[in-house]
């Protein structure tokens, strides 16, 4: 009962607000949480938010735009969608180091899953640690990981310029 209530609100909000980033918000709240009732809700979702992504009035918020929409694919899960929504996500993002660590983040572990060990060490490599939402657990759990990829990363380099 809830849901629909709340629904109802993010609805209100997106056909009435003015400031573009209570409607980007509104949208992808209102996907997260409908996503077990409407598998299309999500789809639906996505393109709205990528129409917003085209809209003059929402260029300064295509950063967190693009992230939230690979968010959403993630959620579906749709990986290859979600990767390339990051990637856009980081081409745009100039000044919001939060968001594009963790789009960065959420790039690299992806890249890690499917080992796609260069790639996942290049995305860890542009994490700025020095980055405040980051706690000294996960920076450590990065370096590790970072420094472990970069060993992989150079023998790969090696059996490819060898076996070629």
């Amino acid at each position: 009962m809830k849901d629909v209530e709340a629904s109802d609100y993010y609805d209100k909000t997106m056909h009435h607000t003015t400031n573009p980033v209570m409607d980007n918000y509104a949208n992808l709240n209102k996907a997260k949480m409908l996503k077990s009732n409407e598998p299309a809700v999500m789809d639906r979702s996505i393109a709205t938010l990528l129409h917003m992504a085209k809209k003059d009035r929402f260029e300064p918020y295509r950063d967190i735009i693009f992230f939230s929409a690979a968010q959403l694919a993630l959620i579906k899960p749709d990986t290859s969608a979600s990767v390339f929504l990051y990637t856009k996500s980081t081409f745009y993002n100039q000044e919001n180091i939060a968001i594009k660590n963790k789009a960065f983040l959420e790039l690299a572990e992806i890249s890690y899953k499917q080992k796609k060990y260069k790639n996942a060490y290049a995305f860890y490599d542009s994490l700025q640690l020095t980055d405040t939402s980051l706690n000294e657990k996960d920076i450590a759990q990065i370096r590790d990981r970072r420094n472990a990829l970069a060993t992989i990363v150079a023998q790969i380099n090696i059996i490819e310029r060898e076996d070629s």
